[in-house]
């Protein structure tokens, strides 16, 4: 036994040490104050109702509310806290109030306030990533009303739209999912005392799915989030130990009841487009002259069912999706970067398939299914013909299927070729129980001739309690050359101060799913994580009245532990982390993070071209600080520093951005990475900084620059996008995509130019 490992043994012995004070400390403030149990008592036994009234009078949408049928028609106004005190009364009215014809759905909040201009509104692009810190209201609607899924809608107060489709009862989200619907708002100041803003809503029954049935009850919930005091309302309660995903829940909704002579319609949808630009490629082997493109594709939807949509596409085109983020990869795993096309988000829950993510990762360990491994190859962008998928529900089961064909790519002088493919997924999901479910899945990537590879699994979702989740998989993998497994088993527990999961998981060394993703490789992996995660306000009278001093909201902590074995069954890794994490009234947060690892190598990999770490037995610890200011201010930032052993050298880090939002109009942000890494044999940095402009000139059109540069590639993106709604649905887009790289000859720098436009058209 090394020195190194007998050092790691009593390291693991502190953790173990303070991992039990926290569970004592846990049970302490646990017992110093019982669960308020007339909350438990509300959340077990509601049953609330409300009734849509209809309507054969026209509805401006305006953020009015002033047509008869608004006025005669009865609002919700009993709303109940999610956070920050579970069950108690909001601290301002709100009134939402709900009509229907044959056509649309729609909904009229009107959100009172004595501090008017206290607002948080500063984001009115659709989808904008501060949508949901703003000041805003939201809808939940489950047509099926089985609490399984739903549709979710938010506005904030200068009208900009945000809606997501929600699965596994509110565990996973979907943001990238985009119905036709329309909000208005308008901020009124009385000067009476009635302060208020307005959102009137409306939603097409042709952008829900719903059962055709005699007497009509959907699940229902709506609320709103007053950001100036961190408070979330909500209509029907829901327990804040789901913290910020708590409003998603679909198995804690109320009921809507009153819809009559409404049917689910078999839509169809049309979304032509047209681009027309030009580029110009320098790759230093061959002058590249200006390429003139003109192109026409589309994308077509057809509802089989109520809840079952076919998506076809034809030359389909992604001009408009940004570009990666820049990252340092100091690890020898890779990286994971997500889904930004259109065609692959739309439904992408349908074909989940994988080891779920830990709770701090943003990368998940397996996906049988990886949609960037389509149409991207070696760094291009491969032209895909034409293809389609059926996503949606048939009764219990889910279903997801998907099938496309790439183009064949040859590039003699770059030694690249590559062939014409077939791609496809097939997923089945049936549901069980209350919340529970067994599936299975097959993909299959097929080149011209022999070259394939395929894949099956089966997995299962087991949910006894609401507060219980039992998860697991099998899978193979087959090509021509070689078949692997793999096996996962894992579960997850959340009560109102504590969190804890785990699992196990194998993968054989021939395990290649050749359109999914694997992080770590081959071999076999025990983790687990332990959160405490109490509410100041919550805990024991011996120490609440100290943090409350210090106006502390909220306590995120707790021990994270990840063991991997090699295919020898030796240990290869082990990963030991403590975060802690601090909460303030204000909702400015500090997070301590401490990580310590063994890593033994059995080949040497490069963390820099000039650097490679060798084969041997590592042991280090490093140390991370981060604090981040409340988004919602004018000026917001976050930076993180820190330090540490890195194999056999040091590494001291520094990230941070900044971002400006004086109003709704514009914003400014710019981050910085920076890493220092000593070694034995050198030191290098490793720096990457973007910048990102948006100008919304209103809630429909927008501008924005993002540019990155990475001083390891030596090269600087930039990325201009003008973008105007014109109708609900159909969308103009101005493109110039441009990489300079400083490594090439002067007059070669700009190895990547585009410029394009395009225009869609959706009809319905």
């Amino acid at each position: 036994m090394t020195e190194s490992t007998k050092d790691y043994r009593r390291r693991i012995g502190g953790y173990i040490t303070f991992l039990l004070f926290l569970i004592g400390s846990w049970l302490t403030t646990g017992l110093a104050k019982p669960a308020n149990n007339d909350v438990a008592n509300q959340l077990k036994d509601i049953n609330l109702y409300v009734t849509a009234t209809q309507t054969s009078q026209p509805i401006k949408l305006d953020g009015v509310l002033s047509e008869p049928s608004w006025q005669n028609t009865p609002p919700i106004i009993d709303f109940t806290q999610i956070q920050p005190e579970e069950g108690a009364s909001p601290s301002l009215l709100t009134e939402v109030r709900i009509l229907y014809n044959q056509k649309n759905l729609y909904f009229g909040f009107t959100c009172y306030d004595n501090q008017i201009d206290k607002l948080v509104a500063n984001e009115m692009r659709r989808d904008g990533k501060d949508v949901h810190e703003n000041d805003n209201v939201f809808i939940l609607i489950d047509g099926h009303d089985d609490q399984r899924s739903g549709f979710f809608f938010r506005i904030n107060p200068l009208g900009a739209l945000q809606d997501c489709q929600v699965f596994k009862s509110g565990d996973s989200l979907n943001f990238d999912w985009d119905a036709v619907w329309q909000a208005k708002t308008k901020v009124n100041r009385t000067g009476n005392g009635q302060d208020n803003w307005v959102a009137e809503v409306r939603i097409p029954f042709s952008q829900l799915r719903f059962k055709r049935q005699d007497i009509i009850k959907w699940g229902l919930n709506v609320g709103r989030e007053i950001a100036r005091l961190q408070e979330e309302i909500i209509w029907s309660p829901v327990p804040k130990k789901y913290g910020g995903k708590a409003k998603y829940r679909t198995e804690h909704l109320g009921r809507l009841i009153g819809l009559k002579e409404i049917a689910p319609t078999r839509n169809f949808e049309v979304l032509p487009y047209l681009s027309s630009g030009f580029s110009k490629i320098e790759n230093g082997i061959k002058k590249q002259k200006r390429k003139t493109t003109l192109e026409l594709g589309g994308d077509f939807k057809y509802s089989l069912a109520s809840n079952l949509t076919v998506d076809l596409t034809y030359n389909t085109d992604f001009a408009q999706v940004e570009a990666d983020q820049e990252y340092v990869n100091l690890s020898r795993y890779s990286i994971f970067f997500p889904e930004k096309r259109p065609f692959f988000l739309e439904g992408s829950n349908f074909l989940e398939f994988g080891i779920p993510r830990s709770s701090l990762s943003s990368t998940p360990p397996l996906l049988l299914f990886y949609s960037r491994r389509i149409g991207i190859e070696q760094d291009r962008m491969i032209p895909i013909i034409a293809g389609g998928k059926l996503t949606g529900k048939v009764g219990s089961y889910g279903v997801g299927f998907l099938n496309l064909m790439t183009s064949q790519l040859e590039k003699p002088l770059e030694k690249l070729s590559i062939p014409k493919t077939n791609f496809s997924v097939f997923r089945l999901r049936k549901d069980l129980l209350t919340s529970s479910s067994v599936g299975l899945i097959t993909t299959n990537r097929q080149s011209i001739g022999e070259d394939y590879n395929r894949t099956l699994g089966i997995d299962f979702l087991y949910r006894p309690l609401s507060s219980l989740t039992v998860n697991g998989l099998t899978a193979t993998s087959s090509d021509p050359n070689q078949k692997g497994q793999a096996f996962y088993l894992g579960g997850h527990w959340r009560s109102d101060k504590l969190q804890a999961s785990g699992g196990y998981s194998a993968i054989d060394p021939d395990f290649e799913p050749g359109i999914g993703f694997v992080q770590h490789g081959s071999g076999k992996r025990i983790r687990g994580e332990i959160r405490w995660a109490p509410w100041v306000r919550d805990m024991g009278d011996w120490i609440r009245p100290t943090l409350e001093k210090i106006h502390l909201r909220e306590i995120w902590s707790g021990p994270e532990a990840d063991v991997a074995f090699n295919h020898n069954q030796e240990v290869e890794t082990v990963n030991l982390r403590y975060l802690h994490w601090m909460n303030f009234e204000s909702s400015d947060w500090i997070a301590i993070d401490v990580q310590s690892t063994l890593d033994r190598l059995e080949q040497p990999f490069n963390v820099h071209k000039d650097h490679p770490i060798p084969i041997g037995e590592y042991v280090f610890t490093r140390f991370w600080l981060t604090t981040e200011t409340n988004e919602t201010r004018i000026i917001s930032a976050r930076i993180s520093v820190g330090h540490g052993q890195y194999y056999h050298g040091q590494r001291s880090g520094l990230n941070g951005f900044l971002t400006f939002k004086p109003n709704g109009h514009f914003s400014l942000g710019s981050s910085y990475g920076f890493n220092r890494v000593k070694l034995p044999d050198g030191s290098f940095n490793a720096n990457v900084m973007s910048g990102r402009m948006v100008y919304s000139l209103s809630t429909s059109a927008y501008a924005k620059l993002f540019t990155q540069w990475n001083n390891e590639t030596g090269q600087l993106s930039t990325n201009l996008l003008l973008h105007y709604i014109y109708q609900p649905g159909s969308d103009f887009y101005l493109v110039l995509n441009q990489i300079y790289d400083h490594t090439q000859p002067s007059k070669k720098r700009f190895v990547d130019r585009t410029i394009l436009a395009k225009l869609t058209y959706w009809y319905q």
